[in-house]
């Protein structure tokens, strides 16, 4: 009889429910990150880094017939004209372009931000100083986007720049049409800025005819 009391003794002396001790087993799933609810803004994207602003960029399989040109991947300083890096808000510059045969160009670049709010502002700068120019009739992209035509260097191109979330690109078309390139370019890159910022691998191409 005493060993059957002090078995039931020991029993009741493990944590109770709603204590401080742990009550989920080892072998529990560990929690998976919380996800925001449903009808709230997801997270804001961070800042890209450089290798994933060198993946943004279009690659020549995303690119189909179009040959590239030049491109690189440098500290935004010296685009936006800052004083020093530390005073610099703008983190990285990334360009690349393409040719087709027919002479066709597009260019693509873009500048990084360590926050929205700063590339916000970048793009309300850009507002500004081309919104006096022709306009373009395109779907809008990103968050907020312009296009416009103007004559730089003797020649006319036609420009679409579009903020997404922490960055501000751009995408030029010259010495060919644009009414379809334009729009599905710009698309093009800005899904897979997209992507990027989504911790993704960048892969949205132009589509394939």
């Amino acid at each position: 009889m005493s060993l059957v009391l002090a078995a039931v003794l020991a029993a009741g002396c493990g944590p109770e429910s709603g204590g401080d001790a742990e009550t989920a087993s080892p072998s529990a799933a560990p929690a998976s990150p919380a996800s925001a609810a449903p009808g709230t803004a997801s997270p804001a994207p961070a800042g890209l880094t450089e290798w994933q602003v060198k993946l943004a960029l279009p690659d020549p399989h995303a690119m189909g017939a179009w040959e590239p040109v030049t491109r690189g991947v440098n500290s935004a300083k010296g685009h936006l004209n800052c004083p020093s890096e530390q005073q610099c808000k703008g983190k990285w510059f990334g360009h690349i372009k393409y040719r087709l045969n027919t002479g066709t160009t597009v260019s693509f670049s873009m500048t990084t931000f360590g926050n929205a709010a700063d590339a916000g502002e970048h793009f309300q700068e850009e507002k500004a100083k081309y919104s006096g120019y022709e306009p373009i009739e395109t779907p809008e992209l990103g968050d907020d986007s312009l296009a416009y035509r103007r004559n730089a260097g003797g020649l006319t191109g036609a420009y679409l720049t579009a903020k997404v979330g922490t960055v501000v690109a751009t995408v030029l078309v010259e010495r060919g049409d644009y009414e379809v390139t334009l729009p599905q370019t710009a698309k093009m890159f800005v899904d897979r800025i997209r992507q990027a910022q989504a911790g993704q691998t960048p892969d949205a191409g132009l589509p394939r005819f």
